[in-house]
């Protein structure tokens, strides 16, 4: 059983919990990571990319030389992608792809990211966060406090209009519900920040 500490808005310990061996020491499982990660990016690509081909291309339909006799190779359209101002041969074309795991490769994925940041102690518990008004301030002070340093993923089961706003303008600080976060996004961040019920929904996602 690994011991994580909860701690208050001040940084003070207030209790410590336990993360059953199962998860605690569950070895990460890197190439299911590295299939996720590339499975994220490949699908956030637009391919929006387009060119013209010799048919699209805006140009005439007149031959440009008669077909013997000039010395030069024939030729039927300046269109053709040999001249300059023709069109584009094979060149790339708006398309419509999506690559997608299974749902056990992606459950591993997730499982072995949360693991990683147990392994490295970036996991941090905090006992509740609500906040009466929006306060950005607040919120850097709790970072502060618990010695969350770099880029933080911050997990919460029901965000509220207060915690949204308060964090949505830091750099470096992402915000997501427990039913809206994957393992790309605990990859892309150094620290995990958590209440103990959306720790809760999180294990039991990997369970």
């Amino acid at each position: 059983m690994a011991t994580i500490s909860v701690n208050n808005k001040d940084g003070k310990k207030v209790e410590d919990i336990t993360v059953a061996n199962e998860l605690s020491e569950f070895k990460p499982n890197k190439q299911a990571i590295h299939d996720f990660v590339v499975m994220c990016r490949y699908n956030q690509r637009s391919w929006t990319a387009n060119t013209k081909t010799r048919a699209e291309v805006k140009g005439t339909g007149k031959k440009p030389w008669r077909q013997k006799g000039t010395g030069r190779a024939r030729a039927g359209s300046l269109t053709s992608p040999i001249f300059r101002g023709g069109g584009i041969t094979f060149g790339p074309k708006p398309k419509n792809v999506y690559y997608e795991l299974s749902k056990r490769v992606r459950r591993l994925a997730f499982k072995s990211a949360i693991a990683q940041r147990l392994f490295e102690q970036k996991v941090f518990v905090v006992d509740e966060l609500k906040m009466d008004k929006p306060r950005t301030k607040e919120f850097v002070h709790l970072l502060k406090n618990i010695k969350a340093e770099g880029r933080t993923l911050v997990v919460l089961k029901e965000p509220g209009k207060n915690e949204i706003l308060s964090i949505r303008n830091l750099p470096g600080v992402t915000l997501r519900r427990t039913d809206n976060v994957n393992a790309f996004d605990v990859i892309a961040n150094a620290n995990l920040v958590v209440t103990k019920d959306s720790l809760n929904c999180l294990i039991g996602m990997v369970k």
